[in-house]
């Protein structure tokens, strides 16, 4: 080969590799990120240690110490079927809550976004969303086998999904792909399923929603109990919760795990909530003293919930972020996360927090006012729905001041209990403007979607 040829077979050589390099970090730059969505059932904040629990949780709170964002305040609705809906829709109740225990199908969902963008998606854990007879009386597809995959996932393994539901915890019965499946406990059986789904799956972005069936009660023993396969005790329900919790854990830490044996821990981000407050059977002892669940309940004891935001590969430095999110943000977020622009979809009333998610909290303003609507006994009789006014209610916030449709003012960060209604003809200056700040967010709505109306409208 002539010294020419050399140099021009080296100048190819040089450009080729020059392309290739280009290419990779293109591809590196271009690639769509995991996303593993964790929710666990009936546990708000106090219940996390990094959040003050004395309930150890160090898989948990490890992602948000390292490579993590850990969110103050944010907020799911009182209930597991409205939080669902509302998380799964990017709207509020009064457009997406039809009835107990059931998912519109109508509606799109965050499993149909992912899977229109490219994303392989699977869900396990707890469903509810058919219409079960034994919550609502109303059974429209109680035996709709396809109805996960209408949704958008095109692999489910789930309880309480179709027919006569088992058990949730040992001895668990679960629809796993059109099959029933039984095992000793079902948490494990869901853990495993993802474990499965992810090693099948580590060549394509995937999206993984785990609605976990921890810790909802009846309070009872996990595998790391004492007494596991002895017939549970009532008196010991306060020791099975932190047992359940310390399980939830522990599962977390084992599906982090899994990430990083298959290669793909450092693009993948996992976000861990909660569905609603602890149930009100459940006492937690914190930093701050012992806190009563308030599941059901419109308080932040019923309505707070962790979230933690854990991605390697863009959060290099830990944050505390103290903001207002509520359920549904977590739709547009995703839609960022997977490049799908969402903003002709008018019905969507979340903001998305892509920037949290990306470890630039100090470029994200979120929203200085929250609304929730809260409707928890939706039902075709509006008489019985006007007069349940226990149940039935709105209120805005920011992050320390409440009003509710009904008129209670409440200095939240003073009040946490909502125990003293503020005389809102006794407020100064500053609470005056944030009680009219909080009526005219609630005055808005309301002449949008009128508080005397049945929501969402029957078709």
């Amino acid at each position: 080969m002539s010294i020419k040829m050399k140099k021009q077979f080296g100048l190819l050589s040089g450009l080729l590799i020059l392309a290739l390099m280009v290419n990779q970090n293109l591809s590196a730059q271009t690639e769509k990120p995991n996303v593993l969505l964790v929710m666990v059932d009936d546990l708000g904040i106090e219940g996390i240690s990094a959040y003050g629990s004395k309930i150890q949780t160090p898989n948990i709170d490890a992602l948000a110490a390292n490579n993590g964002v850990q969110v103050s305040h944010c907020f799911a609705q009182p209930n597991c079927t409205p939080s669902r809906v509302k998380l799964m829709t990017g709207m509020r109740t009064y457009k997406s809550f039809d009835r107990w225990s059931y998912l519109n199908p109508k509606h799109k969902t965050f499993g149909n976004l992912m899977q229109e963008a490219g994303y392989k998606t699977a869900i396990a854990g707890k469903w509810q969303l058919n219409g079960n007879a034994k919550m609502s009386g109303y059974v429209p597809e109680h035996n709709h086998i396809d109805r996960a995959t209408q949704a958008g996932f095109d692999e489910y393994h789930l309880h309480n999904y179709i027919g006569k539901e088992g058990e949730r915890y040992a001895n668990s019965v679960v629809d796993s792909n059109g099959e029933r499946v039984r095992g000793s406990y079902g948490p494990d059986m869901h853990r495993d399923f993802i474990q499965g789904f992810i090693k099948r799956n580590k060549q394509n972005p995937f999206f993984v929603y785990y609605p976990m069936v921890l810790v909802h009660g009846s309070y009872t023993q996990t595998p790391d109990s004492d007494d596991w396969g002895k017939p549970s005790s009532k008196k010991k329900g306060g020791q099975y919760l932190i047992d359940m919790v310390k399980y939830t854990d522990k599962i977390v830490g084992q599906l982090v795990e899994t990430l990083k044996q298959e290669g793909v821990y450092e693009n993948t981000i996992i976000i861990f909530t909660c569905d609603n407050g602890t149930g009100r059977g459940g006492n937690i002892d914190t930093a701050n003293g012992k806190v009563r669940g308030g599941k059901g309940t419109m308080t932040d004891a019923g309505t707070r919930v962790p979230l933690i935001i854990h991605y390697p590969a863009k959060i290099k430095q830990a944050a505390y972020w103290e903001g207002l999110i509520e359920f549904s943000d977590f739709y547009p977020t995703l839609a960022d996360i997977a490049g799908v622009n969402v903003q002709k979809e008018k019905d969507l009333d979340g903001t998305s927090f892509l920037p949290l998610v990306e470890g630039m909290p100090q470029d994200f303003k979120s929203r200085k006012v929250l609304l929730m609507h809260h409707d928890p006994r939706r039902d075709d009789n509006a008489k019985r729905i006007e007069t349940d006014s226990t149940n039935r209610n709105r209120f805005a916030r920011t992050i320390g001041y409440k009003l509710y449709q009904t008129g209670q003012f409440y200095n939240i960060q003073q009040d946490v209990l909502e125990q003293n209604v503020l005389d809102v003809k006794s407020l100064g200056k500053t609470e005056t403007k944030i009680y009219k700040q909080l009526k005219a967010k609630l005055n808005k709505i309301n002449k949008q979607y009128p508080w005397q109306d049945v929501w969402p409208k029957q078709n």
